[in-house]
């Protein structure tokens, strides 16, 4: 049983190394960075006024081990007990609980972008930026999405 299934891997690793040899040929369009809702609010603004978007990456960085090898720099001691008391099954933290790369964030922070909000959770940032901006966002390899951060009218009836 064993022998049959080698016969398949060499295929299988020719097809992934066919396939990670292509991404990294055409690399992600940046116009495919941005959504549509995205493009269409950011056309209808003036040169100088701010949107504020989402700004999602592609990775948590490099130093993901530091981590996971000392879960206390992710995640509060409180956190940490409370999950090894519920959760058996090491680690107690996931890529979930990493912050975001904070190299990317002083990259933004460079181009000038003003950041609103992290999110570890969605791996990106809210930032208000200029129509400018975008393609320069765009252009930066470790952007994995733009998007416009939704709006939401409250209901304030009062009786």
């Amino acid at each position: 049983m064993l022998k049959n299934n080698y016969k398949y891997r060499i295929p299988i690793l020719v097809a992934f190394t066919c396939f990670f040899s292509i991404s990294l040929i055409y690399p992600q369009n940046k116009q495919d960075k941005i959504t549509t809702r995205l493009s269409e609010k950011i056309s209808q603004l003036e040169d100088n006024e701010t949107e504020l978007v989402w700004i999602y990456f592609t990775d948590k960085g490099k130093s993901l081990n530091k981590y996971f090898e000392k879960p206390s720099l992710a995640v509060s001691p409180k956190s940490l007990a409370r999950r090894a008391k519920y959760y058996k099954a090491k680690p107690l933290i996931d890529e979930s609980d990493i912050p975001v790369n904070e190299d990317y964030i002083k990259q933004l922070e460079k181009l000038g972008i003003k950041i609103k909000h992290k999110t570890k959770w969605f791996n990106g940032v809210s930032a208000f930026i200029k129509k400018v901006d975008l393609d320069k966002i765009a252009d930066l390899k470790f952007v994995k999405k733009l998007d416009l951060v939704a709006k939401f009218k409250a209901n304030r009836k009062i009786e």
